[in-house]
């Protein structure tokens, strides 16, 4: 009787030793709660994980958008210039990477207006009584042009600085000046702004 009960008593131990290794090696429990868990855990991961990609994709989206906009910043100019038989102009439509003084400046010297190695000493665009006023300080080699044109090639060089000038700023007259001093050519002295030039294109 005493031995029977004895193996009945260790064949209980086993059991329950057992059942304590089984519930010891289970994955943060067995339960349906402990599952859950693990499955909110997992998913929450994913998508944190999609959100990231998403922000990523997002940020090259707005990235590609901006160097459009940075693009869309270049302009189309018009480029006046004097024709062949000196008595009119020519527009040419340019287009530069922004407006800035001294691209177009680039493109006057490349359609032959101005001499190579003009520069623009100073460039300074003024409103007053809402119009605008473009004061504009060239080197020498703009009264080296100017010196060797008879009275109707300075007027068509001139008329085509001016023209460009304003048109491209929406101006309403030119001031310039050579070295900081007003320029006499022998023709004509420059000490007063000039407006737009009206003549035959």
């Amino acid at each position: 009787m005493r031995k029977g009960l004895a193996i009945m008593l260790i064949a209980i131990v086993v059991v329950i030793s057992f059942a304590g290794c089984n519930i010891g090696n289970s994955p943060t429990g067995t339960t349906e709660n402990g599952a859950g868990q693990i499955e909110d855990t997992t998913k929450t991961e994913d998508v944190s994980k999609e959100d990231i990609t998403t922000d990523q994709i997002a940020t090259e989206e707005i990235t590609t958008e901006e160097t459009t906009t940075e693009e869309d910043t270049a302009c189309v100019i018009t480029i006046f210039s004097p024709n062949e038989n000196v008595d009119g102009l020519i527009k040419t439509k340019m287009e530069i990477d922004e407006l800035k003084e001294s691209f177009i400046l680039d493109e006057l010297i490349q359609m032959k207006v101005v001499l190579e190695g003009t520069r623009i000493n100073k460039f300074e665009k003024r409103e007053e009584n809402a119009k605008v006023c473009l004061i504009v300080d060239f080197n020498d080699k703009l009264a080296d042009l100017l010196y060797s044109c008879g009275t109707s090639g300075e007027y068509v060089v001139m008329a085509s600085i001016v023209n460009t000038y304003l048109e491209a700023y929406d101006a309403e007259s030119f001031e310039f000046t050579i070295n900081g001093e007003v320029f006499e050519s022998g023709h004509i002295i420059y000490d007063e702004p000039l407006g737009f030039f009206n003549m035959n294109n």
